[in-house]
């Protein structure tokens, strides 16, 4: 139950990080200091979030290539 709370959190703040650009220079400059300023443990997190990432892109490529097979 915990992990999902986590998994909650981090994708909470992921969305965060997706639209403000200062807290994303913040995240990029140092992430391990900007995840251990809010609690979080950086190795279990960062995997979290690159699992995200991935996801997210991966719907991103399917929707461009959806698109692209109605434009041929």
């Amino acid at each position: 139950m915990q992990k999902e709370k986590l998994r909650e959190e981090i994708t909470l703040l992921y969305d965060r990080l997706e639209r403000d650009k200062d807290l994303y220079k913040e995240f990029i400059a140092d992430e391990d200091s900007f995840l251990k300023k809010r609690g979080y443990n950086p190795i279990e997190v960062k995997a979290m979030i690159k699992s995200l990432m991935k996801n997210r892109l991966d719907v991103l490529k399917d929707v461009l290539d959806e698109q692209k097979r109605k434009i041929k």
